[in-house]
Formats: C-alpha cells, structure tokens, sequence
C-alpha cells in the first residue's frame, strides 16, 4: 500500500459499507472534481471564502476516506488563505493538492474500486 491512503481505515470502510464501497469512492471522486473546479474558480476570481469553504470540503473528504497526505495538502492551503497569502503561493499550494488528489485517485481506481 503507498504512504496515500491509510490501508487500516479503507479495510474498515469496506468491511462497513461492503458493496457500497465502490460508489462511496466513486462519490468521493467526483465530488472532489467538483470542488476542486470551484476551488479554482474562488482562486481566480480571489474569493478568500469560497478558497477556505472548498479547501475544508476537500480536507474532510479526503480525511473521512483516509488521504490524509491529501488532507493535509487542503489543510495547508486553507491555513494560506487565511493568513492572506500571496496569489503565487495559493497557486502553488493548489497545484501540490492536486497533484496529490491525482495520486489518491488513481491509488483508489487502479486498488480499491472494482469494475
């Protein structure tokens, strides 16, 4: 198992959802897609809250499905935007998240959902 997903917690969330594991993921997936697009938005057109309430969406979700390498990038990025980082900064933190979202997704899709 890589260092992005806690394995203890996923085995529990599958032992707990069972055969509705795969649309949980797949949920969490396109969701974060979603939020991730109005995080973006926010960045652009620098609305500080609508960063900080995507940011916290996105730390919980990954944080409830056991990224917390991932949470803590959301994390990260949400504490920048509260002490009013520079634009540069956010953009870079935002890049980092996402890079890292991409690693949990495929960790996810290519591991744990099947079909």
């Amino acid at each position: 198992m890589s260092a992005t997903l806690d394995a203890a917690l996923l085995t529990q969330l599958k032992d707990l959802f069972d055969d509705e594991f795969d649309d949980m993921v797949r949920l969490f997936l396109a969701d974060a897609q979603r939020t991730m697009t109005q995080l973006q938005r926010a960045l652009e057109a620098d609305d500080a809250a609508g960063v900080r309430r995507s940011a916290h969406a996105l730390k919980g979700s990954a944080r409830n499905l056991g990224a917390l390498p991932l949470a803590a990038r959301w994390e990260a990025m949400e504490h920048a935007m509260k002490s009013r980082a520079p634009a540069a900064e956010l953009t870079h933190l935002f890049a980092l998240a996402r890079g890292a979202y991409d690693e949990v997704a495929r960790e996810l899709t290519e591991h744990h959902v099947s079909g």
